[in-house]
């Protein structure tokens, strides 16, 4: 891939191998430039052996590092100009999980080098300097936390729901999750339905 050209459109795209159902096969980054003045585009594309299921990105607010989301118990971080890895670190280190399908699949940015993600049945607080090291913030409270947002205020976390087969007959996820920061209140709202994603409000 070459900047020679200035490319003002940066997309992430993550990559999830060949499977059909998206969790075979190694996960990889496709980091996609375009310029829409001349159609003008340029691409890296980057795999990385061991992490598996490639779900969804995360880049810090500088645009300098990514977190590749996935399905196999793995953080995993990567230069968000270059798309190679920088560092990754298991998650079974801090807690098992009941099913595959319980990866650290989202993260949110709560600064350049702060990120909070979910491994089993909580939240957890990372520093990109040293992922071997977290801080619990608390429970999460739903089956299979998907689609993690941070609040406009940047005070809640607000996110969606996976069923959780593991759980059998109890396992459907019918509720949106909000988790404060501060003081790791969780509240539940209850829905007809799975709601995976949840998008925030601009303003409030």
């Amino acid at each position: 891939m070459t900047e020679a050209q200035p490319y003002p459109y940066r997309f992430h795209i993550a990559l999830d191998g060949s499977g059909l159902n998206g969790l075979e096969g190694r996960a990889g980054v496709c980091i996609f430039l375009f310029n829409p003045q001349d159609n003008s585009y340029a691409y890296s594309i980057n795999y990385f052996d061991g992490a598996g299921g490639g779900h969804a990105l995360a880049v810090n607010p500088g645009g300098t590092l990514g977190y590749l989301g996935n399905t196999g118990q793995h953080l995993l971080l990567y230069d968000a100009r270059t798309g190679l890895e920088l560092s990754r670190q298991s998650t079974l280190a801090f807690e098992p999980v009941n099913t595959s399908l319980q990866g650290s699949t989202h993260a949110v940015w709560l600064s350049d080098d702060e990120f909070v993600t979910v491994i089993g049945e909580h939240f957890y607080r990372f520093h990109a300097g040293d992922l071997s090291q977290a801080e619990k913030l608390g429970r999460h409270g739903v089956k299979l936390p998907h689609g993690i947002k941070l609040t406009r205020g940047g005070t809640h976390l607000a996110y969606g729901s996976m069923d959780n087969p593991a759980l059998g007959e109890h396992g459907e996820a019918r509720t949106v999750g909000l988790f404060e920061l501060a003081t790791g209140e969780v509240t539940l709202i209850e829905l007809p339905a799975t709601c995976w994603h949840v998008a925030t409000h601009p303003t409030q």
